[in-house]
């Protein structure tokens, strides 16, 4: 009987070490997403061996996109060392899509020709954005666009668009 104890004292002892690396883990974690998520925070990004700084608030300007879902703590991000939050996309079309954010105006460098990895990058941050890629016709067989209006005129809840005020503007 007393051998039993011990080892349940002992499976007991490696259950309660598993929960408090957890916990430590966790408060890690917490404390990330408090500094990091903050929405005046910066947030120094690595996309692609491309560094970044922005806000929280530029980077979830659309409450239902995976990065609105990264930046908010919804959805688990992690920073290196250095305090960069690595993603694994193309830098200069993520450059680009952070530029819309800020300023909802689409800018292309001249002689950009990397037009489907920006609809493609686009699709997977879940961003409203509509490329009309310049030369290209569209057809019956293309998908189709999706008008935006600038964040400031959509509705964060349903996405419908509201006429702009001309008070602050």
């Amino acid at each position: 009987a007393e051998e039993v104890l011990r080892q349940e004292l002992e499976a007991l002892q490696v259950a309660r070490d598993e929960v408090d690396a957890e916990r430590r883990a966790l408060a890690a974690e917490r404390e990330w997403v408090a500094k990091t998520c903050n929405p005046d925070g910066q947030v120094l990004l690595n996309v692609g061996g491309t560094r970044f700084q922005t806000t929280v608030a530029t980077l979830t300007r659309y409450p239902q996109s995976m990065l609105a879902a990264m930046f908010r703590g919804q959805f688990p991000v992690g920073a290196a060392d250095d305090g960069c939050v690595f993603l694994d996309r193309d830098g200069e079309v993520f450059g680009i899509l952070l530029n819309w954010l800020r300023y909802s105006k689409l800018s292309v460098p001249e002689g950009f020709s990397k037009w489907q990895l920006l609809i493609d990058d686009a699709d997977f941050f879940q961003l409203p954005l509509d490329v009309q890629v310049p030369g290209r016709r569209s057809s019956a067989a293309d998908p189709p666009t999706r008008p935006v209006a600038p964040a400031a005129d959509r509705d964060a809840r349903t996405g419908s668009t509201t006429p702009r005020s001309s008070q602050g503007d």
